[in-house]
């Protein structure tokens, strides 16, 4: 602002010296004077001018920030809208599968998992004080998931059925051969002691059979993806990879006892 006023104090200055000059000496004073400013005045306006940028892009950059501020607001908005999204439809998901079995069963959130066990140990949000008991079995809506082990008042460690130490009375549901199940490492289950003339396919689902004293009959586990036979070529084995997505599993139903169907 300081340049620019000075620019134009310079030339008032000029022009009134040269109105009440004659013109003869006017036009000769003229031409010096603006040879003799020619660049000053240039300098100064392009001074102003590039002093008119630096205030713009100073602007211009003030502006940036506070738009790049609100974006992040956006969307860190927007993620917590997409988690309220997908929790709603995985709670309803639970419930409308909650109303079609016939067991009485309390809704938990997973709150944690075991760290000396972290792949097939999960902890619940829900314990005696709801009702709950060990070895009550643990489910998905997509299927079974596992059994408490350990029981609190508000809380309890459900072992999953992917973990080494967990079996299970299971059936073919097509066949209606019964074997035991049990957990293996890298997220999968395997079928023992399937009968050698057993007729089972890949792609057979597994449920859990009437013969175990834990789980209800008839719980989806989930689909047999190898078969094979035990090095003495006594039984056959089946792999099974379970239906319920165990880890990721983030809501669960816990059974507390089976409704009559009656």
């Amino acid at each position: 602002m300081i340049i620019k006023r000075i620019t134009w104090i310079v030339c008032a200055l000029i022009f009134i010296a040269i109105v009440f000059l004659p013109n003869r000496v006017s036009n000769k004073i003229k031409n010096v004077f603006l040879s003799a400013f020619k660049y000053p005045l240039s300098a100064s306006e392009v001074s102003s001018r590039n002093l008119a940028g630096l205030l713009e892009y100073k602007h211009i950059l003030q502006s940036n920030s506070a738009l790049r501020r609100e974006v992040g607001l956006l969307k860190g908005r927007l993620t917590s809208f997409e988690e309220i999204r997908l929790e709603n439809l995985r709670l309803q998901k639970l419930f409308e599968f909650k109303e079609k079995v016939l067991f009485d069963t309390v809704a938990s959130r997973v709150i944690g998992r075991d760290t000396t066990n972290w792949f097939n140990t999960i902890i619940i949000d829900k314990g005696t004080n709801d009702g709950i008991r060990e070895g009550a079995a643990v489910l998905s809506c997509s299927g079974l998931a596992g059994r408490v082990i350990e029981a609190d008042g508000g809380v309890c460690r459900v072992m999953l059925l992917t973990d080494p130490v967990s079996r299970v009375a299971a059936k073919i549901q097509r066949t209606r051969d019964e074997a035991l199940l049990e957990g293996v490492y890298k997220g999968l289950c395997r079928m023992k002691y399937l009968p050698l003339e057993s007729k089972i396919m890949q792609g057979d689902k597994v449920v859990t059979s009437a013969n175990s004293g834990l789980y209800p009959e008839g719980l989806l586990i989930g689909e047999v993806i190898s078969i094979s036979h035990d090095a003495s070529s006594l039984y056959t084995i089946a792999l099974v990879r379970p239906e319920a997505a165990l880890m990721k599993l983030e809501e669960v139903l816990c059974v507390k006892e089976v409704k009559s169907s009656f």
